[in-house]
């Protein structure tokens, strides 16, 4: 039954989900797909395409993507409801939460009219061709995450609601899986720092090399989930992701995770390159002096676990990817070289 609260029409509150008051009329058969059951883990709505008429929405399908937790790998699936005729338009969503909904009808209580949405970074806008006047119904959109959709269907969609995850107070992060780190995962970026010294003379000269440089270190954790960019809610890791790759001269590392906002976070240090030694450099020769410094940047993708606790403690889980990257100092070796005054350096 239908009922009013602060201003937001509900049809019916299921224990985990708020759903939206349907907008249209009663025709049709009842359809009901949301993220539960259906055999199935848990998911989210990926895409929304819409089939428009003249004076109504005529067909509406849905792509939902679902998590195939401990392979690291998502499913997808789709449901069509209604007729695929008519002008076609399509939001897929790309790591962002619906912030606003509208549903209209189509004028005379039998059909819905019209879909509007807006995300964290767009909009969507799927009305019939002829827009009849028509009542504005702004939706709860709760938490932002869109988990099913309802309503009666036939020839058109005779009505439509939509239903969300309600709000969450905490996210916990677990069960990673990643590729087995190797060698071939980093990339090694050498930069050197080196001076010149020639003597044209018939002595043999002695020289200070002297090089002091800040090079930053850095560790980023990056997540397709964004959640927290309406609701502010942090979200705990569980465990520890080993960014130790073997490369040739030996870096290692770790890094652990506590509580993060934000879709990506990056972690910095600034290390100080120093190297001071005597160079000599004998009659008609020259010297290039260097230090090569190896910074290892390694990319690892990887797969989660999110799990959402609701306001009400009921929990909610998906499947999220990601990256970790490090960019670490590996090794700093010295270099001397000597060669005729005349004559190239060889490279190092």
């Amino acid at each position: 039954m239908a009922h009013s609260d602060k201003g937001i029409t509900m049809v019916r509150v299921y224990r985990h989900e708020d759903v939206t008051g349907r907008i249209g009329g009663h025709g049709g058969r009842e359809f009901d797909y949301k993220w539960h059951g259906h055999g199935k883990p848990n998911f989210t709505i990926a895409r929304i395409g819409v089939w428009r008429g003249e004076k109504c929405l005529y067909g509406i399908e849905v792509e939902t993507s679902v998590g195939a937790f401990g392979r690291g790998e998502f499913e997808t699936s789709t449901s069509h409801y209604g007729r695929r005729v008519g002008e076609y338009c399509e939001i897929r969503f790309h790591n962002e939460i619906i912030t606003h909904l509208s549903l209209w009808g189509n004028g005379v209580g039998t059909r819905c009219g019209r879909i509007w949405l807006k995300t964290t970074t767009r909009e969507f806008d799927a009305s019939a061709t002829r827009k009849s006047p028509s009542k504005e119904y702004k939706m709860d959109v709760g938490s932002g995450v869109m988990v099913g959709i309802y309503g009666r269907h036939g020839m058109d969609i005779d009505c439509l609601g939509f239903i969300f995850l309600k709000r969450c107070k905490e996210r916990i992060m677990t069960d990673m899986v990643y590729q087995p780190l190797s060698s071939n995962l980093a990339t090694i970026i050498p930069q050197i720092y080196s001076r010149e010294y020639i003597n044209d003379t018939t002595n043999t000269e002695q020289h200070t090399f002297h090089v002091e440089e800040a090079i930053k270190e850095s560790q980023t954790w990056e997540s397709t989930d964004t959640w927290e960019h309406s609701y502010d809610v942090s979200v705990k890791v569980s465990g520890k992701f080993p960014i130790g790759v073997r490369v040739a001269v030996e870096a290692r590392g770790h890094w652990a995770w506590g509580s993060v906002k934000g879709e990506k976070r990056t972690k910095e240090k600034t290390t100080t390159v120093r190297d001071d030694r005597e160079v000599r450099v004998p009659p008609g020769r020259k010297v290039m002096a260097a230090v090569v410094v190896t910074t290892a940047v390694v990319d690892v993708p990887y797969t989660a676990q999110m799990k959402l606790i609701l306001l009400d403690d009921t929990t909610f889980t998906y499947q999220i990817r990601g990256t970790f990257r490090s960019a670490t100092i590996s090794s700093q070796k010295h270099h001397v070289k000597e060669t005729d005054i005349t004559e190239a350096f060889p490279a190092f």
